[in-house]
C-alpha cells in the first residue's frame, strides 16, 4: 500500500511480503514469523485477553477456523473507533487487515 514501509531484508521480511503478495506461507515459515514476534509479558497478556474475544467471534459463524468475517470483526473490534461499517475508513482497514484477500480476517494476519 502506499507510503507504507516495511522491512524486507530478512527472511521473515520476506515471508510477510510473500503473504502479503497474495503467495502462502510454508510451515516453516509461519514458524520463523511467530518466532521473531517478540512481545513482553504485558502484552503476551493482552493478545491472551484478545485471542479470547477473538475466539468468541470466530464460533459465530458456526466454525472454529481462527477466521471472522468482516461483519463480525467491525462489530467485535472496530465498532467503537469506527463511524460505521460502510464508511472508506472502516472499508480500508478491513481491506488491509485481509492480506491474502480472501474476504476473512484471520486471526495470524490480525495478530500480525
Amino acid at each position: 500500500t502506499a507510503g507504507r514501509k516495511e522491512e524486507y531484508n530478512s527472511r521473515v521480511g520476506l515471508a510477510i511480503l510473500l503473504e502479503q503478495s497474495g503467495g502462502s506461507l510454508t510451515p516453516a515459515m509461519v514458524t520463523a514469523v511467530e518466532a521473531e514476534s517478540h512481545t513482553s509479558l504485558g502484552v503476551d497478556m493482552m493478545i491472551e485477553e484478545i485471542k479470547k474475544e477473538w475466539d468468541m467471534w470466530d464460533d459465530m459463524d458456526g466454525v472454529t477456523d481462527n477466521q471472522i468475517t468482516f461483519d463480525d470483526f467491525y462489530i467485535g473490534f472496530m465498532a467503537p473507533y469506527f463511524g460505521s461499517y460502510r464508511c472508506d475508513d472502516s472499508q480500508r482497514s478491513l481491506q488491509a487487515l485481509d492480506m491474502d484477500s480472501d474476504g476473512m480476517i484471520d486471526w495470524r494476519e490480525f495478530r500480525l
